[in-house]
């Protein structure tokens, strides 16, 4: 959405996944299921450091590995099996097996959605809770990441190489969304690393090595 003097950029949300998304995928998978620990953090990366307010869908920040499919509870029979064999016919159309589709009226579909609290200290889920947990107090420290005035954010994007940086005041974001490394040159300006993904990156005074999928939250010194 663009930014109006009705709608601000504080009034608009940014987010990476949210339960309309998920909840109506046949499965109900989440991001967590095809991406690795780095693009997850990425995209926290860029959500946390927008303009916009963030929008955090529930279990996202530890990489939750419970789904969330579409679930339901209508007591009336012809609504129940409508629901059911509707979104049947609806992922066919979409090539879904029938039999990946998860009955919205079963309770074991409200049951796998049920989050795993025990997860959070554990794996990857544990790397993932620690990379948001930073991002937040980041955002809480660094006022340029909470202003909302779109005049102070500059981006550059390599369509090819598939990196991205985000420039608001003395802050700036790198992410590589790409599959192979990249190299971003830095002029002018001399940085510190306050932030990396799991992967870490190379800093010197003239350019950012990113490896794959990695990125940062540099600060100009």
């Amino acid at each position: 959405p663009v930014p109006t003097e009705r709608f601000p950029a504080w009034r608009l949300l940014a987010y990476t996944q949210n339960h309309d998304q998920i909840g109506n995928r046949a499965r109900g998978d989440r991001l967590a299921e095809s991406l690795d620990d780095d693009q997850l953090l990425l995209g926290a990366m860029l959500m946390l450091g927008s303009p916009y307010t963030p929008m955090i869908f529930s279990g996202e920040e530890w990489a939750a590995s419970t789904p969330f499919p579409y679930f339901s509870s209508h007591p009336e029979p012809e609504l129940a099996q409508a629901v059911t064999e509707g979104r049947v016919r609806e992922f066919a159309r979409l090539g879904w097996d029938p039999d990946e589709v998860a009955d919205p009226q079963d309770p074991a579909t409200y049951r796998s959605a049920i989050l795993r609290w025990d997860e959070l200290e554990t794996g990857r889920h544990a790397v993932v809770l620690a990379g948001y947990r930073e991002l937040a107090r980041l955002r809480h420290q660094l006022p340029e990441l909470t202003n909302p005035d779109l005049r102070r954010v500059h981006c550059t994007v390599d369509e090819d190489a598939r990196w991205i940086t985000v420039e608001r005041g003395d802050v700036l974001l790198a992410a590589n969304l790409g599959d192979s490394a990249a190299t971003i040159a830095l002029t002018m300006d001399a940085y510190e690393v306050v932030w990396q993904t799991p992967t870490p990156v190379s800093l010197d005074d003239e350019r950012l090595d990113l490896p794959r999928h990695a990125g940062a939250v540099l600060v100009r010194r």
